[in-house]
């Protein structure tokens, strides 16, 4: 079936709507038959302070707007002749200065000759998400220093008891080197009398899915010196 103009036309109002109404950036860039954009969605003022009408005035607006470190490899792929498909992360500098961090997911078009002649795609404002991942990261810093200079005995078993992280306290108290314990079971190191007590908090633990507990028992060292141990 073939629709009719009517229904093609109504079809193009809908996507320029939604395209339109779009948190995220949509752009088309044409390489022919002069470099620049020939589409840049309204949000374009939202995200970065550049009206549409900008881009069409100046075509480097957009690469100059991309931050220093990051322009390069925007303007080498913008000017590639290779049909590719991509998702970039890069900064753009907005209209008063400051700098929104950007997902593009672009791709590109190319004509019956296989030849790339526009560039479309979407950015999508990620600066919340990365500022997140940088909280993340310098937490586990910290959290890492914290448990480096501790002088507690840190450990982490899976569900079977099996050392899955250890602090450098292990080879104070049970004489092992840390890399050598994970993976093994926890109840090697702990004294046969408080096994089977052990063994039953353990499992408890496990059962009930305890976030925090307060138990005591010795552990053994290689050399045998008993520890008496406050978890």
């Amino acid at each position: 079936a073939v629709e009719s103009p009517q229904s093609q036309g109504r079809d193009c109002l809908k996507y320029r709507h939604l395209m339109e109404h779009s948190i995220d950036l949509i752009y088309r860039y044409d390489r022919f038959p002069s470099p620049g954009f020939s589409y840049v969605s309204s949000s374009s003022e939202r995200m970065v302070g550049y009206r549409p009408e900008d881009f069409y005035t100046d075509p480097d607006l957009f690469f100059n707007m991309v931050h220093p470190d990051d322009r390069s490899d925007i303007k080498d792929l913008f000017d590639s002749r290779t049909a590719t498909s991509k998702i970039l992360q890069f900064r753009l500098l907005t209209r008063d200065g400051k700098e929104v961090w950007t997902e593009d997911y672009l791709n590109t078009i190319q004509n019956n000759r296989g030849e790339v002649i526009a560039i479309q795609g979407i950015v999508r404002d990620i600066s919340e998400t990365i500022r997140l991942r940088r909280e993340i990261k310098l937490e586990k810093e910290q959290y890492q220093e914290f448990i480096d200079g501790s002088q507690d005995l840190v450990t982490q078993v899976d569900h079977e008891g099996r050392f899955t992280f250890v602090n450098h306290m292990v080879q104070t108290i049970y004489g092992v080197d840390p890399k050598d314990c994970i993976g093994k079971p926890a109840f090697d190191y702990i004294h046969p009398e408080d096994q089977e007590s052990t063994l039953t908090a353990f499992q408890a633990w496990v059962k009930n899915r305890s976030v925090h507990e307060v138990f005591e028992n010795r552990q053994v060292s290689r050399d045998g010196k008993i520890y008496h141990i406050h978890w």
